[in-house]
């Protein structure tokens, strides 16, 4: 219980960070060739995971990367790897997802998991050894990659009255919604887990199940039924990026903070 807990909010989470990824390359159309971000994971009061996560634009194309692991006294005694990573274009807010990818390694079992998007469809990747994908019996018609969704998001979180708005996500198993709601402004208290203290803009995504779930009735404790993700200006001159998230879980709160943030032209981000 304890690995599918935390990796199901990491993910949610993931999928919540990118929208800052890409918002920040949108700023005053400077052109960033190169976004860096990295997240701790604390869950219950205990420092369970650390990711980064790499973002270049070319042009229209993006390209997404993320490392995430087990850390502390939970990476010793289970040591948990993953990597994930997406590509597409995104042409005047017109996301067109082209490949998603996720493979993670934990003690006995490894998965990998790659497909493209072809048509209106989602179909296995050619190439790629033990790709585990195969097509659901579901439709995936007009839905997004976790990255991909992300990057609808920021055209949501971009207009006048931002977060707000549902986005259809498939992560190569299970379909899902995201919907955002505005939380208003919130002042964030100075901490030793995150570099950020100050103004920030709150937005709560909802998470609504689809198909590809497990039928168990308990999942749905296990799975956060909602974030909430703080927002705040890190990166001089560009627009405010997650600095924190936090969900309920079986386990206690589950939280995300921002302890590193790099762009290429930009001042880094280290500790504020």
């Amino acid at each position: 219980m304890f690995k599918r807990q935390n990796l199901y909010v990491l993910i949610l989470g993931l999928v919540l960070i990118w929208p800052g990824i890409a918002v920040a390359d949108r700023a005053e159309d400077k052109r960033l060739d190169d976004l860096s971000l990295s997240y701790e994971v604390w869950l219950g009061g205990l420092h369970v995971f650390s990711f980064d996560t790499q973002f270049e634009r070319n042009k229209n194309k993006y390209d997404i990367r993320m490392d995430a692991k087990t850390d502390g006294f939970v990476g010793k005694v289970y040591p948990y790897q993953m990597q994930v990573s997406a590509s597409g274009r995104d042409r005047d807010s017109d996301i067109q997802p082209k490949n998603f990818r996720m493979a993670y390694q934990a003690p006995g079992k490894e998965t990998d998991r790659a497909m493209v998007y072809r048509g209106d469809s989602w179909k296995p990747r050619k190439g790629v050894e033990n790709n585990r994908f195969e097509p659901p019996k579901f439709a995936t018609d007009g839905t997004l990659d976790p990255a991909s969704a992300a990057l609808a998001i920021i055209e949501v979180l971009g207009q006048q009255d931002g977060c707000q708005g549902t986005i259809q996500v498939f992560d190569g198993k299970r379909r899902y919604d995201l919907t955002m709601t505005p939380q208003g402004d919130s002042e964030l208290n100075k901490s030793k887990y995150g570099i950020y203290a100050g103004p920030t803009t709150k937005c709560q995504i909802k998470f609504t199940r689809g198909d590809g779930f497990p039928n168990d009735s308990s999942f749905g404790d296990r799975f956060p039924s909602e974030v909430t993700v703080w927002l705040a200006p890190v990166l001089d001159g560009l627009p405010d990026i997650p600095v924190r998230f936090q969900a309920k879980s079986l386990f206690g709160a589950a939280i995300i903070h921002l302890v590193k943030a790099e762009a290429t032209g930009t001042t880094t981000a280290q500790g504020m």
